[in-house]
């Protein structure tokens, strides 16, 4: 009947809460933290390297030519451009990295106990590989991203300190023609007189 098909399912919902807490912690699309929980997890990482002593970088990245792919092929190709470019990223980062989608083609990576020199390593392997990536759909465009690069230089820093020093480097990038990254070094450098 009806009522035990539905007696049953209940408890199966319920003892699927991992799957559930998965849905609510992770953009569907790319796998990735969605804002919220990646907010959240970067400000744990951050408090947690100032304890230790350590560094935090953050990288901002944002692939390029998400809106020419939208327009010339649809949004089912850019989602899957997104995904691919996800993926790719995940793949070159370790455990302990967090890896979060912002919004639309923006996604942010917090580097725990990674200074500087760390994060551009980093920032040029994630460049390398989504360069060598291909999209699994027909088309001229090749896979690329631009990176904006911040890392903590006191404790007063936190994640909004972070992620907008990382903003503005990642602009710095894009005006630079895409496909690199930009550290906040070169951010604080153009705006001294």
């Amino acid at each position: 009947s009806d009522l035990s098909y539905y007696g049953l399912a209940v408890p199966l919902l319920y003892a699927d809460n991992v799957q559930l807490r998965r849905l609510l912690i992770h953009d569907a699309l790319t796998g990735a933290y969605n804002r919220h929980f990646f907010v959240e997890l970067s400000q744990q990482a951050i408090r947690q390297s100032r304890m230790r002593e350590q560094p935090a970088s953050m990288l901002m990245l944002d692939l390029d030519n998400l809106k020419q792919i939208n327009d010339h092929h649809g949004h089912a190709a850019g989602d899957m451009a997104l995904a691919q470019v996800a993926e790719a990223c995940r793949g070159a980062l370790s455990a302990n990295d967090l890896l979060g989608r912002l919004g639309g083609d923006e996604f942010c990576v917090l580097l725990p106990g990674v200074d500087h020199a760390g994060a551009a390593e980093i920032g040029r392997r994630l460049l390398a590989v989504v360069r060598a990536s291909r999209y699994p759909f027909s088309t001229e465009i090749r896979p690329s991203m631009s990176i904006g690069i911040s890392t903590t230089v006191d404790d007063e820093d936190d994640y909004e300190s972070l992620w907008m020093r990382a903003d503005s480097a990642l602009y710095v990038a894009k005006r630079g023609g895409r496909d690199r990254l930009a550290q906040e070094e070169s951010v604080r450098e153009t705006g001294t007189v």
